[in-house]
């Protein structure tokens, strides 16, 4: 994932923005239900590459021991903040800093689609593949590109959100198309303080890459994994989980 600066300017209101319809809490169960059912109990360690302000890892936390990691340094102090045991640092998907180190890797809200190409989705995969110890579990959470599912326009959707409590009140809108294969996210957001007379404006473009099952699958075996499997009923949109060799 790119740094966002809107991410850096609202860290702190990260899930109101964007994660107001996930329960971090169910979701990391998920999580937790692969893992033991792939590696089974013990003292396990997850590095959850993406992790924004924590959402999943201060659930992770009290089970395993957890690190954290994301390119945007605001979401990484406020994901500091609202975890205990977990450590979390700034850091590049395409640069993991770890090598055999962890029994499961997690890359969940798209991360892997911020790739640049299928290329660079391969290398991404294979930074994974190095980092995780052996026999250790990569598990990515993607919406597939299906091409025969997308309208013959390649569509324009517009979603407009509202979150407010007594301290601050936002309002996003969202503009989204396809251009070839690139899902391009335009998004506005006014916030507005209690207390403050005027709103502020920010606003941020997201380019994810839509991958197909098989481009995905394609770039895990690349990378050495095995045992590959994808559930599109998992999670949000679905969910691939890979083994490295034992």
């Amino acid at each position: 994932m790119p740094e966002m600066s809107v991410y850096n300017e609202l860290a702190v209101y990260y899930e109101q923005l964007d994660r107001a319809d996930r329960d971090g809490a169910r979701e990391a169960g998920v999580v937790e239900d692969v893992l033991l059912e792939r590696i089974g109990s013990g003292s396990l360690s997850v590095l959850d590459v993406g992790c924004g302000v924590g959402t999943h890892l201060r659930h992770m936390e009290t089970d395993f021991e957890c690190v954290g990691l994301d390119v945007n340094e605001g979401v990484v102090e406020v994901a500091n903040e609202r975890t205990d045991d977990a450590t979390v640092l700034r850091g590049d998907m395409h640069a993991l800093p770890f090598t055999d180190a962890f029994d499961c890797i997690t890359m969940l809200f798209h991360t892997l689609a911020y790739a640049a190409s299928v290329d660079d989705m391969h290398g991404i995969l294979r930074e994974c593949y190095d980092a995780l110890d052996s026999g250790g579990i990569l598990v990515v959470e993607l919406a597939p590109f299906v091409p025969e599912a997308m309208p013959d326009d390649a569509g324009v959707d517009r979603e407009v959100r509202t979150y407010t409590d007594d301290d601050v009140t936002i309002t996003s809108v969202q503009v989204s198309r396809v251009e070839d294969r690139d899902l391009v996210l335009n998004s506005d957001y006014l916030v507005a303080l209690t207390g403050e007379a005027t709103a502020t404006h920010h606003a941020d473009t997201h380019t994810l890459m839509l991958f197909t099952v098989d481009e995905v699958i394609d770039g895990l075996a690349a990378a050495g994994f095995e045992s590959v499997e994808f559930d599109p009923t998992c999670l949000q949109s679905g969910l691939f989980v890979a083994e490295k060799p034992a």
